[in-house]
């Protein structure tokens, strides 16, 4: 004979399980202020920014673009989570909590959000985005869909399954602490669980929810499939044999295998738990053995051992592209006959001989630092190449900025008034012809040393404030003169005489 038991639902203790304080409610208003706070001076130093350099324009249209993304992905968000959680407490036949229900929605819409406006940039390409009138071989879509479509496509997968699985973190809880209650039936052998309604409406809801996470997992192997063509693995850049021949077809089994247990967590999770688990882990062993271990195989014993002629048709697409992106693929091949050069070739030809670059950039790097760094805390980024009229002619030259080093002053200066005041910024140049150095082999300098000493027009302003180099934020213009340049024993001062920067207003620096 059996007995059957009911327990009850403890509603002894439903008045005080979800209860928010209002020690919580002070802390999220105080995190909200503080968030607005953190907003509003980073508004400010952008748009001073970008105003001192005369690009107002460009960031109301980044701002812009940044506030309507966030805004339309966190108005998205929050309305599903919420309305996700108000299906919570309507299955469990439980008066809704509107200030915790309201919490979780703002948490998890300010999750999704956060990690989607950074992408307004591509979301932005993709609005006005054009076709480059030009498609891939392999399956026949516009370049621009690569370059501008596909980016975004990526985000809405992302955001979506951010949203599906943190929904889902919300929702199992909510139902283990709401449906309390349980039925068992106990007899001398077993006991069996017996689901009420409102929990086998509460599993059907969480498999909905489930189901649609592996059904994004199709999509998620269908934008892999298109990302074959960035590969780096193998012979060719991009989509070789392997993947074409191996990862491809795995990944439409996979789509399939996504679609199908999506369906089948969602009518099947209420009426048999242990089936659908037992496919889930049964789907993830799939997904390595047939996009991991299969490709692998396939690389090895089929690829590999015949590679040239496994290649050969990627290789000549390859090639194919590449000529067509940089404008070559209408090239001809025409035979210059080769004689002996003759003075009179090299005086006709005079501008160019005077014009080809002997000296390499690194190496004269190098040089540069050895012998015109002057001080340790001096550093020579990089030399760039360009050229200049020099007594009316091009000529090509080598030159680099002299840029200050703050991390490498000694640990007794740096103070903070010396790293916020003092060394703020570097000064000077060296500059060497291009295609001449010295008897002993080193540049022949054009400009050099501190003060810059210049064989050509004099240097008015060798002070370097903007330069190449990355380096925290500096004050000028205060009570503090600035460190300009070492002369010999003695440092020369200076302040700055510019207008460019951010201003800062004189009651925070007094």
């Amino acid at each position: 004979m059996a007995d059957v038991y009911e327990f009850s639902s403890e509603e002894d203790r439903k008045s005080g399980r979800f209860r928010i304080s209002r020690k919580w409610l002070v802390i999220l208003l105080l995190f909200l202020l503080y968030m607005l706070i953190r907003f509003l001076i980073f508004f400010k130093l952008d748009w001073t920014w970008f105003n001192v350099l005369g690009y107002v324009t460009v960031f109301w249209r980044t701002f812009s673009g940044k506030i309507l993304l966030g805004t339309i992905i966190f108005v998205v968000t929050f309305f599903l989570s919420y309305l996700n959680i108000f299906f919570v407490f309507r299955i469990a036949k439980k008066p809704l909590r509107p200030l915790l229900s309201l919490v979780l929605a703002f948490f998890v819409a300010f999750l999704v959000t956060s990690n989607g406006s950074q992408f307004w940039l591509q979301v932005l390409q993709s609005l006005h985005a054009e076709p480059f009138g030009v498609v891939d071989p392999q399956f026949n879509l516009d370049i621009g869909f690569y370059v501008f479509r596909l980016p975004v496509l990526w985000l809405v997968y992302r955001l979506v399954n951010l949203l599906l699985l943190f929904n889902v973190c919300i929702a199992i809880p909510l139902y283990l602490f709401l449906l309390s209650g349980k039925i068992e039936i106990s007899t001398q052998y077993m006991t069996k669980r017996i689901f009420t309604q409102e929990e086998r409406k509460a599993i059907t809801h969480v498999g909905f929810l489930t189901g649609l996470l592996f059904v994004g997992q199709a999509w998620r192997y269908k934008l892999l499939s298109y990302e074959l063509l960035f590969s780096q693995e193998g012979s060719v850049i991009g989509a070789g044999a392997a993947e074409l021949g191996a990862k491809l077809p795995g990944y439409y089994v996979m789509i399939f295998l996504s679609l199908a247990l999506g369906i089948f967590v969602f009518f099947f999770l209420h009426k048999n738990i242990k089936k659908v688990l037992y496919s889930i882990v049964v789907y993830f062993i799939a997904a390595a053995l047939i996009t991991g271990f299969f490709p692998g195989v396939y690389q090895k014993f089929i690829v590999d051992p015949d590679e040239l002629r496994q290649e050969l048709p990627y290789l000549e697409r390859n090639i194919a592209f590449t000529r067509q992106a940089y404008g070559l693929e209408n090239l001809t091949t025409e035979e210059y006959p080769v004689t002996e050069l003759t003075s009179a070739d090299i005086k006709g030809n005079r501008d160019i001989i005077d014009n080809i670059r002997l000296l390499d950039h690194r190496a004269t790097r190098s040089t540069y630092g050895q012998q015109q760094e002057i001080r340790l805390y001096y550093d020579f980024i990089d030399v760039d190449v360009d050229r200049y009229l020099i007594n009316g002619k091009p000529t090509q030259v080598l030159l680099a900025a002299r840029e200050l080093n703050r991390k490498v002053l000694p640990d007794r200066a740096k103070t903070f008034n010396n790293l916020m005041f003092k060394y703020t910024h570097g000064f000077g140049l060296v500059m060497s012809p291009a295609n001449a150095v010295s008897e002993t082999g080193l540049p022949q300098y054009l400009i050099q040393d501190i003060p810059p000493q210049s064989a050509l027009d004099p240097i008015k302003q060798p002070r370097i404030y903007f330069g190449e180099a990355v380096q925290d934020n500096v004050i000028v213009k205060t009570g503090l003169k600035e460190f300009d340049y070492p002369l010999g024993d003695d440092n020369q001062e200076y302040v700055y005489e510019g207008e460019k920067g951010i201003p800062i207003p004189k009651l925070l620096i007094t």
